[in-house]
């Protein structure tokens, strides 16, 4: 059984999330230092398990529709993507905690918990 809902099975739907996951992943390739928009587009697209040209196309051509399998993959390469960014915040609030309290680290481990849906105190 597939995990789409029913917005999701409108092809409008469709191209605009598959759209929105591929510039998240080619910006996420470009910011951990890949050279050139090409060579996100391609980080990204073998992240996805999808061929470069189907991240092109929705970066610069929208198509009318987009298909199963290449949704499907770019929405399991883009909750990856947002898992291993809280883990990384996650990773991050733990040693902030361990550091001597100011105000302006305590704002931060607030903003932190708050961002991954904990209490500051735990």
């Amino acid at each position: 059984m597939s995990d789409l809902t029913a917005n999701e099975i409108q092809p409008e739907m469709v191209v605009e999330k598959a759209t929105r996951w591929a510039v998240a992943l080619v910006k996420r390739a470009e910011h951990l230092g890949v050279d050139g928009r090409d060579n996100a587009i391609r980080t990204a697209a073998r992240w996805a398990n999808v061929t470069p040209n189907a991240i092109w196309t929705l970066l610069y051509r929208k198509p009318r529709e987009v298909g199963a399998s290449t949704f499907l993959r770019l929405k399991a390469a883009h909750r990856k993507h947002i898992e291993s960014v809280e883990a990384k915040v996650a990773e991050n609030y733990i040693a902030l905690k361990a550091l001597p309290p100011t105000p302006s680290r305590d704002r931060l481990v607030a903003d932190m918990a708050e961002f991954l849906g904990i209490e500051a105190g735990a």
